[in-house]
């Protein structure tokens, strides 16, 4: 191995180059161990990040629309996947509540996720927009679920 290929360690070389007696590293084997090397993160290319931030920002926005629509208009249709199949029930006046929560948290969601892959390359404290990410997406779905009880199904 050539001079310029080597990384000399500093905790092992004096500014010097010359080894210091430190029992720790011996014969400064840690220089060529993993603990000692950088970790390197993966790194996702701008253009499909660009790309994925765009998708969910629209969709978080396509989402917040139709649920301002539907509360404007007091009415929306929701799809309940059943056994290769779709119901669809009705929520109207006062029902249009818990579909419009539903709808807002998936939204919040999908912002969240933005801003966790628009940040991907930086190094950012990343866990409560992944928390947000978990327990909004949780909540909508069981949220989605329950409101079944509000609804009224479409033959």
């Amino acid at each position: 191995m050539t001079k310029s290929q080597t990384k000399i360690c500093n905790s092992c070389h004096t500014p010097n180059n010359t080894k210091t007696s430190n029992l720790k590293y011996g014969n400064c084997l840690s220089c060529r161990q993993k603990s000692h090397q950088r970790a390197t993160r993966d790194t996702l290319p701008l253009k499909p990040q660009t790309i994925l931030v765009l998708i969910f920002s629209t969709a978080a926005l396509a989402l917040i629309a139709i649920s301002a629509r539907s509360v404007y208009r007091q009415h929306i249709v929701f799809p309940y996947p059943q056994r290769g199949r779709a119901l669809w029930y009705e929520f109207t006046k006062l029902e249009v509540a818990i579909p419009v929560m539903v709808l807002l948290l998936l939204a919040t969601g999908l912002f969240a996720t933005a801003i966790v892959t628009a940040n991907y390359n930086k190094r950012f404290n990343s866990k409560p927009y992944k928390k947000t990410i978990i327990y909004s997406f949780c909540i909508g779905w069981l949220l989605h679920w329950f409101s079944i009880f509000f609804g009224h199904k479409i033959t």
